[in-house]
This record gives C-alpha cells, sequence and structure tokens, in this order.
C-alpha cells in the first residue's frame, strides 16, 4: 500500500543540489494538502572552524532557499518575509510563507487541484538564486 506523507520537515545540509534532490525524491509521496516545512533556508553566513580552535565566518548559503525557488517556481528574496498569499498563485500550486529570522523557515502549502504535469510555461528565472 503506498503511504502518503501530510507533513514533511526538511532540515537538510543546506547545499542546493542536496536539498532538491530531497525535495523531488518526496514529492511522490505528499498528499495531495502536505505541508513542507524548511528550515535553514536564510543562512546570513558560515562559521569555519580551524585547527587552532578560532571559527571564522565563512560564505552565505542560500542553497534551500534555491531549491525552494526551482521547486515551487517562486522568486523571493530570502532576507524578507515573504507569502505567496492564500490563492495558490504559484506554477505549481503551492502556497509559499516565508520567515528570515533564525536562518529562516519556509513552509509549503500544497493546493490539491495543481498537478505539475498539466502546468506549463513556467518562469525560472530569480534575481535572488
Amino acid at each position: 500500500r503506498e503511504v502518503t506523507i501530510d507533513v514533511l520537515f526538511v532540515d537538510t545540509s543546506h547545499e542546493y543540489e542536496h536539498t532538491i534532490r530531497e525535495l523531488w525524491a518526496w514529492e511522490k509521496h505528499l498528499s495531495d494538502r502536505a505541508l513542507i516545512f524548511l528550515h535553514d533556508s536564510n543562512i546570513p553566513h558560515t562559521e569555519q572552524p580551524h585547527k587552532d580552535g578560532r571559527w571564522e565566518r565563512g560564505m552565505t548559503v542560500k542553497g534551500v532557499a534555491q531549491a525552494i525557488h526551482e521547486f515551487t517556481h517562486t522568486c523571493f528574496d530570502p532576507e524578507e518575509w515573504y507569502d505567496s498569499g492564500s490563492q495558490f498563485n504559484t506554477p505549481f500550486g503551492w502556497r509559499v510563507s516565508h520567515d528570515p529570522t533564525s536562518n529562516g523557515m519556509t513552509v509549503l502549502l500544497r493546493n490539491h487541484r495543481v498537478r505539475r504535469e498539466d502546468v506549463q510555461d513556467v518562469p525560472t528565472e530569480c534575481p535572488f538564486r
């Protein structure tokens, strides 16, 4: 029997490739009204440990936000509050709500009336990638 998932929490490696692979892998198991919570969608910087015990600020990591942009075909600045609205106005029918604080938390709510295979002409450009 096929099991469907109503709530999925993704707290991944923060790298784009890993996160998008997880989203694609889980998508076929999601219920028609699934919720996906993605943590660390706005990491302002990384901390790099050194052998001498010091920590140094490293590069900004936006891999989770980039994966969300691709998966839902939305475009939002991960450093700003964002809500796509109750109309599920993303091309694939996801409502996207993003809170940039505490490294970011993004919630995706699936619209059961929109199927990915029925959508055409999806914009892909996003300046925040």
